[in-house]
């Protein structure tokens, strides 16, 4: 069966993720986290990119992402083939190191293009790792907190969000109170992913759906299991059924 055509982004920006091939570790050391940010600064100039936010954890990375003049899969196809061959040079390994595409998700509104780029910038906190976004050495949040060079565009969101930016940056998710598609208060991001977590979503695709259902059963919103499992909106909206 052919693959689904990707939701395309009205505002051509993206939450992209990239997931280790069965969970596995993709970065060990410094140097691998370190070639994979000067990669993905090496094809902001060819590909016209713009990064509003990244983070690197243990066994996949987060991108916010705005795309210029090439497409979304050939400026990941350049990145994800370039941190591989790399990887697998350095380590003696070959074969894949991403499990499937990378996933993506159109960021369409200024409401979730933040609620995404606190969702990335706080991925480490969330992993028992650091208290703070900025105590995190391979995110953005050191570049908008310090300044520190590195590849973030950050005049975007600086200018939403001013002076309260730090704030809105270590605001707990939990914090905010909204309903999910069932009109009961939504889980908070911890628990979710306790739910997911406890229910590892299948490799196989005639699988999925099934896994979707339970997890909306389970209290998960559409747009929180989006942003948790990297499947996009659309695709979960069409597998609930």
């Amino acid at each position: 069966m052919p693959r689904r055509a990707r939701v395309l982004s009205c505002t051509n920006v993206y939450h992209v993720m990239f997931r280790g091939v069965n969970k596995r570790q993709i970065f060990f050391d410094d140097e691998d986290h370190q070639y994979l940010i000067d990669t993905i600064n090496r094809y902001k100039i060819i590909s016209g990119y713009e990064v509003y936010a990244f983070c690197l954890m243990d066994n996949h990375f987060h991108l916010l992402i705005k795309i210029g003049q090439e497409p979304l899969g050939i400026v990941f196809r350049r990145i994800g083939d370039a941190y591989v061959f790399w990887y697998n040079k350095k380590y003696d390994r070959c074969g894949h190191l991403f499990q499937n595409r990378y996933r993506s998700e159109p960021v369409e509104d200024e409401q979730y293009l933040l609620h995404v780029w606190r969702y990335i910038l706080q991925n480490p906190i969330k992993a028992g790792i650091c208290k703070l976004p900025q105590e995190y050495k391979w995110s953005s949040a050191l570049e908008y907190c310090y300044g520190k060079a590195c590849i973030t565009d950050m005049a975007y969101i600086v200018g939403i969000l001013g002076d309260n930016l730090k704030d809105y940056m270590q605001k707990n998710d939990e914090d905010e109170v909204w309903r999910n598609d069932h009109g009961r208060h939504r889980l908070s991001d911890k628990e979710a992913l306790k739910i997911i977590q406890n229910d590892n979503m299948p490799e196989e695709k005639e699988k999925l759906p099934s896994w979707v259902k339970r997890q909306i059963t389970a209290g998960i919103s559409v747009r929180q299991l989006s942003r948790l499992s990297g499947i996009t909106k659309n695709r979960i909206e069409r597998m609930k059924k």
